[in-house]
């Protein structure tokens, strides 16, 4: 009376060679004030500066100037980016100074209670504070 279902379950070995999505960092790594930069491997995303301010925000914010294409650095003493190319200067958030241009992109993160954060490497954000 009664019917008894057998399922069959398959299992598909997938080999993953592509380099990874996620950065997990640990955020005691990065005292307030500081600017990181980071290379993901392979060149399949973008590099970024893990950036946490001295009122203890963090950013993910990727080095790819948007008008130049060029990699901004960062200038520890004055406290802010700046285009190697074209001169402009942008702020710890990826602001640009003096208003001119567009900003920084940011990659999207999470961050943990435990102070980790896990960067999406694959997934930039406009800047939230343009």
């Amino acid at each position: 009376m009664g019917a008894i279902v057998f399922g069959v379950i398959l299992f598909l070995r997938v080999e993953d060679t592509s380099p990874q999505r996620f950065a997990l960092l640990d955020l005691s790594e990065h005292p307030p004030g500081s600017a990181t930069p980071y290379v993901p491997e392979a060149g399949r995303f973008p590099a970024f500066y893990l950036v946490r301010t001295e009122d203890d925000e963090v950013f993910a914010i990727v080095r790819l100037a948007p008008e130049s294409g060029c990699l901004v650095e960062w200038n520890e003493d004055e406290g802010r980016f700046q285009d190697p190319c074209d001169g402009r200067l942008y702020d710890r958030r990826g602001v640009p100074v003096g208003g001119q241009g567009r900003a920084l992109y940011h990659l999207a993160y999470e961050r943990s209670e435990i102070d980790m954060v896990m960067i999406d490497l694959g997934r930039r954000v406009p800047n939230p504070h343009m």
